[in-house]
C-alpha cells in the first residue's frame, strides 16, 4: 500500500509540472502519456528525454523506479501467498501436541544426534546385508543429490521458495520410489526419521470411532497403500470419492488390526512416531 501511495503522488506531481509552462506562466501542453507494452506491468508515463527538463527527467526517473518497486512487492506478495497454500496443504487437520517424553528425546537427539545412516538399527530388526546395502547406497546418492540441489537453490535464489520446496518434494517421491514401501520404511527408520502415523486420540461419535479405532493406534495402511507422515495421510483421506469404503489397517499392542471406514473425515487426531520397519512386507 505504501509503495501504491508513493507512485500515485510521484504520478500526481509530475502531471502538474507537465501541465504548466517550462518558460514561465505560458501554458504548454503536457507531452503525451505512453503505456507500458507489458499487460500485467500496469501504467507507466514516459516523457521524450530529449525535450524534457532536468526536472521532468529526474520526475520520470523517480516514478520508474517506483513502479518497479511496486511490481518487485506483488511478485513477492504473491510468492508468499503462493509458499503459504502449499502449507496449509501439507498441515495435519489437528496440530499434534508434544509430550514431555517427546520434547526430551529431540533435545537428546540434538546433543547426540548418531550416526547419519544408522545400519546397526536395520541389522538389529533382522533386515538382510545385502538389503541394508543397498538401501544404504540410495542413501548416500540422495543426501548427495540434495546438497547439490540446496546449494544450486542458493546460488540462483530460489533457496525456500515455493519452486524449492516443489522440487525437493519430487526428489524424495523418486528415492520413494526407488526403494518401494518396505525399502522407504527402512530408510526413515535408518536415518532417524518418522516413519509412522499415530492416532493420539479418537472421538467416540466418528467414522474412527463406529470403526474400532483407539487412542495410540499406529497406520500402517490405508485404502491399501502405505503411509508414513501425517500429510500423506491426510491427503489420502482426500483423495477418491467422499463416503466410499476403504479399509485401514492399524498395529495395536504388536498386533495388526484391519477394519474400514468411510473415505473422509475420520475424527482424528494424528502425530508422527518413529518405529522399526516392519518385516512383514
Amino acid at each position: 500500500m505504501l509503495v501504491m501511495a508513493l507512485f500515485g503522488v510521484a504520478l500526481g506531481f509530475s502531471l502538474a509540472v507537465l501541465t504548466n509552462s517550462r518558460s514561465g506562466t505560458r501554458e504548454t501542453p503536457a507531452t503525451p502519456l505512453a503505456r507500458d507494452t507489458a499487460p500485467d506491468r500496469g501504467f507507466a508515463p514516459s516523457l521524450d528525454v530529449a525535450e524534457a527538463s532536468p526536472r521532468e527527467a529526474e520526475l520520470q526517473r523517480a516514478i520508474e523506479e517506483e513502479r518497479l518497486a511496486r511490481i518487485a512487492l506483488e511478485e513477492e506478495v504473491a510468492e508468499l501467498r503462493e509458499r503459504l497454500a502449499s502449507t496449509q496443504l501439507a498441515t495435519p487437520s489437528a496440530p499434534p501436541s508434544t509430550s514431555d517424553d517427546e520434547t526430551n528425546a529431540v533435545e537428546a537427539a540434538k546433543k547426540n544426534p548418531g550416526p547419519w545412516f544408522d545400519r546397526k538399527a536395520l541389522e538389529a530388526v533382522g533386515l538382510p546385508s545385502s538389503e541394508i546395502s543397498e538401501i544404504e547406497r540410495r542413501f548416500e546418492r540422495f543426501e548427495m543429490d540434495k546438497l547439490y540441489f540446496v546449494d544450486e537453490s542458493k546460488r540462483n535464489g530460489t533457496f525456500r521458495s515455493a519452486q524449492y520446496n516443489r522440487e525437493l518434494k519430487e526428489l524424495t517421491a523418486e528415492l520413494r520410489e526407488d526403494l518401494g514401501p518396505s525399502g522407504y520404511d527402512a530408510f526413515l527408520y535408518a536415518t532417524r526419521r518418522d516413519n509412522r502415523v499415530l492416532i493420539r486420540q479418537v472421538l467416540d461419535n466418528s467414522p474412527a470411532g463406529r470403526a474400532g479405532l483407539e487412542d495410540g493406534d499406529v497406520v500402517l495402511r490405508y485404502a491399501g497403500e502405505r503411509v508414513f507422515l501425517p500429510a500423506e495421510f491426510q491427503a489420502a483421506t482426500n483423495r477418491g470419492t467422499a463416503g466410499e469404503t476403504v479399509g485401514i489397517e492399524v498395529e495395536r499392542n504388536g498386533h495388526v488390526h484391519r477394519s474400514s471406514v468411510p473415505r473422509g473425515p475420520l475424527g482424528v487426531r494424528i502425530g508422527r512416531v518413529r518405529k522399526p520397519p516392519r518385516m512383514d512386507r
